[in-house]
């Protein structure tokens, strides 16, 4: 079993929770912390904080979890937790 701390040591954690007809947590960096909201609908709409490059590689990541449910016939999932490293 491995250990995940509330802050990455380098990179991007984000860790969101279905909420109502959406999704609703946190970005971290090592040094920045965004509260996120993200809607689902016919659009996947974000509100954060967070830089444009941040927010759209969100904005990807939920739309990926939110077609593959949809295209497998299952529920959104309840949690997306997603790592990226720092980009250069």
């Amino acid at each position: 079993m491995s250990v995940v701390a509330e802050k990455p040591l380098h990179g991007l954690r984000l860790v969101l929770t279905r909420d109502g007809d959406g999704y609703s947590g946190t970005a971290r960096t090592t040094n920045d912390t965004w509260d996120v909201r993200v809607a689902v609908a016919a659009e996947v709409s974000i509100d954060t904080a967070a830089s444009k490059e941040v927010a759209d590689w969100i904005r990807r990541v939920v739309r990926i979890a939110v077609r593959d449910a949809e295209s497998n016939g299952t529920r959104p999932p309840r949690q997306i937790h997603r790592w990226r490293a720092e980009r250069e």
